[in-house]
């Protein structure tokens, strides 16, 4: 079974990050690679329809929330896995610290492909969303309210 992990740190209290994390639509603008499409309109949190799109190729991926804590942790575990995925699992992680949240995500996964090749693939769409977090909340922190 491969594994993966990866921390993102954010400038942003605890409770802005997880709820903002609630909501499964926020995948889209968040990941940007590979393209994520949230195909229901997340009226079931626990239930989670994807289109994954890689240049021309489209994916169907389908999770359930297994296991939350909140404001701690939840768990995503895949229901329905394009190849090279066989199963997936995986823990998004909250943790608050003096300067905001290091949020940890934990995977464990089995593909038909050397884990080399997923932990890469993997560690592109973490580094990419890193991006997206940390600009979305430096957005959100500037707004004056």
């Amino acid at each position: 079974m491969g594994r993966l992990a990866y921390t993102t740190k954010i400038q942003a209290p605890v409770n802005e990050v997880w709820a903002y994390f609630q909501n499964p639509k926020n995948l889209e603008s968040l990941t940007t690679f590979p393209k994520v499409h949230v195909k229901n309109d997340a009226k079931d949190i626990y239930h989670v329809p994807l289109v994954i799109r890689v240049g021309p190729l489209k994916f169907h991926w389908e999770s359930r929330i297994s296991e939350i804590e909140e404001g701690n942790y939840f768990v995503d575990e895949g229901e329905v896995l394009p190849f090279p995925f066989q199963a997936w699992q995986h823990t998004h992680m909250f943790v608050p610290t003096r300067s905001g949240t290091n949020m940890i995500d934990k995977v464990q996964f089995e593909a038909a492909v050397p884990d080399l090749c997923v932990k890469a693939g993997l560690y592109q769409m973490f580094k990419s969303r890193e991006a997206a977090v940390k600009e979305m909340f430096e957005i959100r922190q500037a707004r004056p309210f």
